[in-house]
Formats: structure tokens, sequence, C-alpha cells
């Protein structure tokens, strides 16, 4: 696999705004008393009027908006249903443009509506929520294209013709209430050890927020039949879980080549020096520990962090930043953003677990692979629990110190070459340049601040400082790129020819008119 050796073009030409053709999305019409059941809307309306709520956002995922208006119809009227004269009108809101992921409660776009209660629609990940509570709405969806349970239970008996074959049933939560017929009719012939794994709220299960089957079988003795294609990250997530994957249609994906490419970009972020972490939800919970856990183990590793937070994340965006080495996202495991169209990323993006577990020394195959950052907040968990006592040494016996030199070297392990510790540890130098200051324990010494560290010698401090902070990122800057910022052209263009930052640029007549059609100078000449 094979990255591109530039930043991609962020911009395109004016005609193929005109040219490019428009997907139109595939709209199924549908009777009111059909809306009605997939949304159910009389259960929706009970839990809303039980619960009091009166702004209530109603959050739609791109695919179900051609049915939001009726369902926001039904709603509000239901809500104001029986409203007495001077009862205050509750509302409802759409949420049509989230902010992240549908699968996630946009819980920032709700809280601009003042929004009492979300109610979500469709595919969910089921991450808790921080501020507000959510009402999730599945809908039913009907069986994918081409497909009758007795196509089903055909393709199933051919694929396991032994009837004692351990089965598990899965699919999407929209599909779900299918599984309860297609388990029946496998049950009439004589398929007495199937299992369906459902929907619940268990974000830490070996299958997050799935059922688990009977204690007394481990999963690993399953073989899992999806209703439906998975989604990249269900299939790593299911590969090391179950003996066997099989779906309905059949698999497109080959998952074990999906997974190697996995195992190559961990064994890629060793030899990263700085790390961009993405935040890609601000709705789920303990998402900030996750965030405080990372920077510790990047600052841990004489890694630099640097903290974004984009929303709708794209190939575009994160080329902008091109110091950055290697990208953690910090969201929910079903956005798997990265996986599957890896060769598309400028640089690695990886999720938080992955990261960690290129710390430490990454992970074999047959290891379980883990997405969202739930696998990051056990870690944290797991350190903060109280430690054995110290090792003492006896007398004559001390400890041995580690280095700079004495530390790991670093390789790529796709050319075979070293890696200098200022590329994959870049603060390390920082660490050795500052514990190198006089002692701030002594009241003579003066204490380390900003402008002491502009004292160091130069090869101490090849790293350059942003608000008295050593950054790589303004490093790079400094070295590789031509623009530098507004106003640090002054000195070279003769804008200040002393140096001393007192003399400002001139002042110079732009574009004036509109956009189809600036003029420029004093002439008015058209720019189109």
């Amino acid at each position: 696999m094979t990255y591109p050796s530039q930043a991609p073009i962020l911009s395109s030409d004016d005609a193929s705004a005109f040219t490019a053709p428009i997907e139109k999305p595939k709209v199924i019409r549908r009777s009111n008393e059909e809306l009605n059941e997939i949304y159910e809307i009389p259960s929706t309306l009970e839990k809303l009027l039980k619960g009091g709520y009166k702004r209530v956002a109603l959050q739609f995922p791109d695919d179900l908006l051609t049915d939001s208006e009726f369902v926001f119809e039904s709603i509000q009227k239901g809500l104001n249903e029986g409203k007495k004269e001077g009862d205050e009108e509750k509302k409802a809101f759409i949420l049509a443009d989230t902010s992240y992921g549908s699968c996630c409660v946009d819980e920032v776009a709700a809280e601009h509506a003042d929004a009492d209660v979300v109610v979500h629609y469709g595919r969910a990940c089921l991450s808790p929520t921080s501020r507000l509570p959510v009402i999730f709405v599945f809908g039913r969806e009907p069986l994918p294209e081409n497909a009758t349970y007795e196509t089903i239970i055909t393709d199933i008996t051919a694929l396991f013709p032994e009837p004692s074959t351990k089965i598990a049933l899965m699919t999407t939560a929209p599909l779900e209430w299918h599984l309860p017929t297609i388990t029946k009719l496998l049950h009439d012939r004589s398929y007495t050890s199937v299992i369906s794994l459902t929907t619940t709220h268990a974000p830490t299960n070996p299958i997050p927020n799935r059922t688990l089957p009977p204690s007394d079988t481990p999963l690993s003795e399953y073989s899992l039949y999806h209703l439906s294609q998975p989604s990249p990250a269900s299939l790593l997530t299911l590969t090391t879980l179950v003996s066997s994957i099989h779906s309905f249609p059949p698999l497109t994906t080959d998952t074990l080549q999906l997974l190697r490419r996995r195992y190559g970009i961990v064994s890629r972020l060793r030899s990263a020096g700085i790390i961009g972490i993405l935040i890609n939800t601000l709705s789920v919970s303990s998402y900030l520990d996750a965030v405080k856990t990372l920077q510790r183990k990047i600052a841990e590793a004489g890694k630099k962090s640097y903290l974004l937070v984009v929303g709708k994340i794209n190939v575009p965006k994160l080329a902008n930043f091109e110091e950055v080495d290697a990208w953690v996202s910090v969201g929910c495991w079903e956005q798997d953003l990265g996986v599957g169209d890896e060769s598309m990323w400028y640089k690695p993006l990886v999720n938080s677990y992955e990261f960690l577990k290129s710390l430490e020394g990454g992970w074999g195959m047959g290891q379980a692979w883990r997405g969202g950052f739930e696998g990051v907040v056990e870690e944290e968990k797991k350190e903060t629990e109280p430690e054995a006592p110290e090792e003492t040494y006896a007398e004559g016996e001390q400890e041995v110190e580690s280095d700079e030199d004495t530390e790991e070297p670093v390789f790529d392990l796709r050319t075979g070459k070293l890696i200098a510790n200022t590329k994959a540890r870049p603060m390390r130098q920082y660490q050795s340049a500052t514990s190198a200051l006089p002692s701030s324990t002594s009241s003579d010494a003066p204490k380390p601040t900003s402008t002491t560290l502009t004292t160091l010698s130069r090869s101490e401090q090849q790293l350059a400082k942003t608000g008295g902070v050593m950054s790589p990122a303004a490093t790079f800057m400094n070295e590789k790129r031509s623009w530098k910022g507004l106003g640090t052209d002054w000195v070279e263009v003769g804008y200040d020819e002393n140096g001393d930052g007192e003399k400002g640029a001139i002042v110079e007549e732009g574009r004036a008119g509109i956009a189809r059609g600036y003029k420029v100078g004093e002439e008015g000449e058209r720019d189109l």
C-alpha cells in the first residue's frame, strides 16, 4: 500500500461545478400508515409526553431526510394535542446537517435550538451522551435488494449444511426486526444452535453494543451470518472474535487484507514525531478523558501532539497540515475513519486504540482489533490502579538511568532505515535541554523561563518556539515552508529595513466590486 507523495490538490477548476454528475438519492414513497410504523411515532410521542419535554430535536441521517417533514408534523401535532388555552406550545426541530457522523447524537446542534431531548433516527452507534437525554428510533428497513426470507434461509443452509452448527445472526439496527422471523424459520429446520446478536447499550462488550451468546459458549465457536454488508470497522472487529464471517449479499471486502493494512499503518506510527489528535465528537461522554490520556502518552513517548476539532473530516482538510506525521481520531467506533480507504489519506489516520498499540510496539495477527476510544479509557483505569511498591536497591547499587543515547532505536519498517531521534522523538531534545538548566531549588539559581531557553546553544534548540514553548510544527514552518505568515516578509521586500518592526507595510488599493466581475486599479479594468 502506497501513500500520496505530495498533498492532494485542494481546489478544482470552475467548469467542474457544471459538468460533475449529480447523484440523486433513491426515494421510496410510503403511505402515512407505513411511516407511522417505520418511525414508531405513537411510542415516541408516548415517551416524549411522559418525560414532559417541551423542545424536541429530531435528528435524521441524509438518507432519511425525505421522510423528515412527515415525522416532524406528526410529532409537532402530537405534542400539542389537547393543549389548553394559556399553555406553552411545545416545539420540535429538525437537525438535518450533523456536525460529525450521523450515527452519533449531535448534542451541539441540539443545544443551539435549546432542546430538552434528542430523538435520533436510523443507524446509531449508541455511544453514551454527556448532556442531553436521547430516544433512539432505529426504524424498520426492508430486506436488502433481491432478498426474501426464503432466499436467506436457502443461503444459510447451503453455507452450513450441518444443523448442529453454531450460528450467530447479526445485522444493523434498522434491520433487526427481521431476525426473529429468520431465527424461527431456521429452528423449524432443526437448526437449534442459532442465536441473534441484537442491539443493546453495552459499548464495552467484545462486539460493541451487541448482546453476547450464553455464558457457557464462547463467541469464538460461532460462525457469524450478517444480514447486509457490514462496515469495514465491523468486519475488523468481528474477524478475530468469531470462527468465520458470511453475509447476504456476499462479502466484497477481503477481511484479512484489510487487517494487514491496519497492521502496516500501525507500524508506521513509531517513526512519527508530530501527532495530530482529531476530535471527531463533542457529544460522546468520556471523550475528554481519552484526549488527556493520548496527550500524556504522546508526551511520555517524546513526541509532540496538536489538538484539532474538525467537523466532517475529509482528505483535503487534513492535507492542509503538512507538518503532521500521523493522525489519531477520537470518535465512536462506527465512524471507521480511514478504514478501507487507507491509500486516499496523505498521512496515516488511525483510531485511539491503534495508536496506543503502536506505542506498545504494535500487535500481531490474531489479536483483537478495536474501534473507538473506549479502549483508551479502559487502559487509563488500569494504570490508575494501585501499583506495587517501588523496588529498593541494596547499598552500593543504583538504578541505571536511561538517556537519549540508550533509547531503543527506531527503524522505518518499510525501508529498513534508521530514524533519527530528533524526528521520531522530537520532544526528547527539548526535555534534555531544559533538564540541563540550573536547578530552581537553589535560591541563587535563576528560574527557567521562555527567555532562559534562548540562551541555550544552537545545537540544543533546533526546535523553534511558539509562545515560549518548543514546537516541532514551528520548526517545520521555519525550515520547509516558503510562506511563513503575514508580515514575515517585511525586511525582505524593504518595508522594514532596520528590522525593528516599527515600520509597517504599504497600504495598496485592492479589488472592488462583486464576485462575478471585480474591478482592479484606478482605471477600473474588469477582472473575471
